[in-house]
């Protein structure tokens, strides 16, 4: 599997970015494969939780299959592939289904990323399809997000709605498509 040359704490990557069977995350520091398994939500959630202090999870092109949500912390910076659409109507010059870039695939019945007090939080080029919403940050009572940045992020076939934030302030949002 090709890998790209990018400065981040951590590199997640499948074996197939297709079809994938295998996930990876390789240690941007000693280049070692630090977490591997089936379900990329268990190697994703293992690398936000090695990083005590925050640090950027650079995920490779692919699809990313998801069985449960995953928790993010402040200071997490999560970055992939600008996702690639494939128009599904002639005259529908940028929507589509996400036919490629970096996508994390649910079964619709959760959230894709969740969190509460996350400050400092950095999401871009990624896609979302199959999940019961695609962000979900904050609670009654609890802080979401502050300051932070979500960019160049798309949503296929959310059940509930695309991005949810429940108490959030100071939040740069930009290039945000779903389809519902």
């Amino acid at each position: 599997v090709r890998q790209p040359v990018v400065e981040a704490s951590y590199i997640v990557y499948p074996d197939n970015p297709d079809n994938p069977s295998m996930y990876y995350a390789k240690n941007g520091r000693t280049g070692l494969i630090e977490f591997s398994g089936k379900d990329a939500a268990d190697v994703i959630q293992a690398v936000i939780d090695a990083l005590k202090d925050g640090g950027r999870i650079f995920v490779d092109r692919g699809f990313y299959k998801l069985s449960r949500s995953i928790t993010l912390k402040p200071g997490i910076s999560i970055e992939g592939v600008f996702p690639r659409r494939k128009n599904v109507e002639p005259n529908a010059p940028e929507w589509g289904v996400i036919e490629g870039g970096t996508v994390f695939v649910g079964d619709g019945t959760f959230p894709a990323f969740t969190g509460n007090n996350l400050v400092g939080v950095y999401l871009r080029n990624l896609g979302f399809k199959n999940f019961s919403y695609g962000l979900l940050f904050g609670d009654t009572n609890v802080l979401g997000i502050a300051f932070s940045r979500l960019e160049n992020l798309y949503f296929d076939n959310t059940t509930a709605c695309a991005i949810k934030l429940i108490n959030f302030q100071h939040i740069r949002m930009s290039h945000i498509k779903a389809i519902l």
